[in-house]
């Protein structure tokens, strides 16, 4: 049970600060939502919802490089996700558990597929922490759109337009992380190594403790 805990401590805090450069900010800044703890290449995506906007991330021998941007729908309301039915968006460390088809979607949901567009990626919401927090409610994805859709958020999910979904299913594949936030912060790379260099330590001692226990 103690390495569980550790392994997913881990997972949490690796990927709760990884950085990267954004277009239109000065080449210098960074940004504090994704880090690699161990240098090692991996794409991620990460959800501004402040801006209802989508990167998609690469980190490559330890420098994160936004590869796509796009806009996109997110929930209702403001705010983390609580409770089932509350409209919104959670905001934490996700990951791509799978890919549904139209065909698939279909299937189960009859007409109601048409909502999601040209595919799902469904998320692992709730996740260790959420569970832990008592937060509850299931079924956020990432997705498409209904063609003639009009409305302009979602019950909790995070909708993108069928062209562009499809060009990211070659980023989008199962155990890919999803860092959703509230906000994406710009910070120079001086005060971005310092930062980093603080969380690894942190994570480095709370994974000693759960290993102990």
């Amino acid at each position: 049970m103690a390495k569980t805990l550790s392994f997913k401590l881990s997972a949490l805090f690796i990927l709760l600060a990884v950085f990267f450069t954004a277009p239109g900010v000065k080449a210098q800044q960074l940004s504090g939502n994704v880090f690699s703890y161990k240098s090692e290449p991996f794409t991620a995506v990460v959800v501004d919802k402040n801006t209802s906007t989508l990167y998609i991330v690469e980190m490559k021998n330890d420098t994160p490089e936004i590869i796509a941007k796009t806009s996109v729908l997110v929930g209702g309301g403001g705010g983390d996700k609580k409770v089932s039915g509350d409209m919104k968006t959670p905001e934490g460390v996700y990951y791509i558990t799978g890919y549904l088809s139209p065909e698939q979607l279909r299937r189960a949901y009859g007409s109601v597929a048409d909502d999601y567009g040209t595919g799902a990626f469904p998320l692992n919401y709730p996740n260790f922490f959420d569970r832990m927090s008592g937060k509850t409610g299931s079924g956020i994805w990432l997705h498409g759109k209904r063609v003639d859709r009009k409305e302009q958020s979602t019950r909790g999910c995070v909708a993108l337009e069928n062209d562009v979904l499809d060009d990211y299913k070659k980023y989008l594949k199962k155990g890919i992380p999803v860092v959703i936030t509230n906000g994406v912060s710009f910070e120079q790379r001086q005060n971005y190594e310092v930062e980093k260099a603080f969380l690894k330590e942190k994570l480095d001692s709370l994974v000693a403790s759960w290993s102990g226990l």
